[in-house]
């Protein structure tokens, strides 16, 4: 996310705009839903909390060509990426672009207050890193002028299994005394939650959910399920080479999301991805949905993990790794 956090304990936690760009198209979606729903319209001030690097802090100057928009975020990373475009001019941490019209800052969005009401507010994938945000939405509904707009959008994939995972991890024996608080179960309502929560404010409210099924490309579409794997509950696999991860300017570190797509999987307990290091070996990571030791199966490989989450590397093709996997896969007997 396009923020710097600061959780209990842990102190402030720094974003990269560059990988925050990496997924930009996927990040516009929800943002250009958003706006488009927005009833207003000829808003002359707008505030944008929590602009990450500014490209959708434009799609709003573009939608609304006579507003002066005040964007804020409190990564002066994110802040500096947002001042590096075209037609701005800077000041230290703060600058302008289009003439003028469109302020960035760096500033915490729990401390913003505007010296007038102001038209628009909006905020996009800001408030899940905010404890107690409902008391800041009260605030904000107050800075409104009359007949104004707050338009915020929050991630609804707090329960989806990679938070889930990093949820158990936190709060394992090995990490609770540093990161058992460090991700919530719930940071957010739900669409009916913050209808609750708005129209006691006085509000009238159009509060939606969507889901979006984003497609990760080549190596989806190659996975291969064996259906009678690990004692016919099934498991999926794909592979990511370094030569995949050429062709779309993708690092290593940055290939997690592709096994929680293939969890996804009915068909399949157990889902694995080979994705080739950049010595040329191969780290088969391994998920499964709870019938499954997968922890077993790769220590037995030489590598480790707990029961839901493991990995191991080898120096053999994928086809000869899952091989080796699907041996020693085997049902969780006090499980079935």
């Amino acid at each position: 996310m396009s923020r710097e956090v600061v959780a209990p304990q842990h102190g402030p936690v720094l974003w990269d705009p560059a990988q925050y760009g990496l997924f930009g198209a996927e990040r516009a979606r929800p943002f250009g839903e958003l706006i488009a729903r927005i009833p207003l319209a000829a808003p002359r001030r707008v505030a944008d909390l929590g602009c990450g690097t500014g490209e959708l802090t434009l799609l709003l100057a573009r939608r609304w060509p006579e507003a002066t928009i005040d964007a804020i975020d409190i990564s002066p990373q994110m802040i500096t990426a947002a001042l590096s475009g075209a037609d701005v001019r800077t000041d230290g941490q703060a600058g302008t672009a289009l003439g003028g019209r469109v302020r960035f800052a760096v500033a915490d969005v729990r401390d913003w207050r505007p010296a007038r009401p102001v038209d628009l507010i909006v905020s996009n994938a800001v408030l899940h890193w905010v404890p107690g945000h409902e008391e800041l939405l009260a605030r904000w509904v107050d800075c409104l002028t009359a007949g104004g707009c707050l338009a915020f959008q929050v991630p609804g994939n707090h329960d989806a299994p990679s938070h889930t995972l990093l949820r158990e991890l936190c709060r394992s024996a090995r990490w609770r005394d540093r990161l058992a608080d460090a991700l919530p179960d719930r940071p957010v309502r739900d669409a009916a939650g913050y209808l609750d929560l708005l129209s006691g404010l006085g509000c009238a409210v159009d509060a939606w959910e969507t889901t979006y099924l984003q497609v990760l490309g080549g190596a989806l579409g190659r996975a291969r399920i064996e259906p009678d794997a690990v004692d016919g509950l099934g498991m999926v696999w794909t592979t990511i080479s370094r030569a995949d991860r050429a062709a779309r300017d993708v690092r290593y570190d940055q290939l997690e999301g592709v096994i929680d797509q293939l969890r996804r999987a009915d068909e399949a307990e157990v889902a694995v991805v080979c994705k080739e290091t950049d010595d040329g070996r191969w780290y088969v990571s391994t998920r499964s949905k709870g019938r499954v030791d997968v922890g077993r199966a790769c220590l037995e490989l030489g590598g480790g993990g707990h029961r839901l989450a493991a990995a191991y590397t080898c120096d053999c093709a994928p086809a000869t790794a899952i091989a080796h996997l699907r041996e020693r896969l085997r049902v969780r007997k006090d499980a079935k």
